[in-house]
């Protein structure tokens, strides 16, 4: 799902000049684990970019679905086999996974958001 997200949505050229439907994002829906580790820093994003929300959301999401899951299953996982029971710290190690992993992200992707003059030199998807 990520990827087809970056594909098709996530894109400088989708940003600077398509008007995209994003009727979709409800469909890859986040849980309340992922509202409370980012919900502030999207909604912060969404107020800067008031015509852009819907992308900003997509954003969010497609790294979500391509990345960060990843670190959210390995503390599930390390968690299990730690101590089987319920684990006291394993919600604020899920919400720092949460985070971490969109820091990572964000991090690796905000050099190809930088403006740049020739449309053509950001036509492809930021994870390339």
């Amino acid at each position: 799902m990520g990827q087809y997200l970056d594909k098709e949505f996530n894109h400088y050229v989708a940003w600077k000049y398509k008007s995209q439907e994003y009727d979709f994002l409800e469909s890859v829906p986040f849980d309340d684990v992922v509202d409370v580790a980012i919900g502030d820093t999207l909604n912060t994003v969404k107020s800067k970019v008031v015509d852009k929300t819907a992308f900003a959301e997509a954003y969010f999401r497609r790294i979500y679905y391509s990345n960060v899951y990843f670190f959210r299953c390995t503390v599930e996982a390390i968690t299990y086999l730690v101590q089987p029971d319920e684990c006291l710290q394993h919600h604020k190690l899920q919400l720092f996974a949460l985070q971490y992993g969109y820091m990572l992200q964000i991090i690796r992707h905000s050099p190809p958001l930088k403006r740049v003059n020739n449309i053509f030199e950001q036509s492809r998807p930021l994870s390339q």
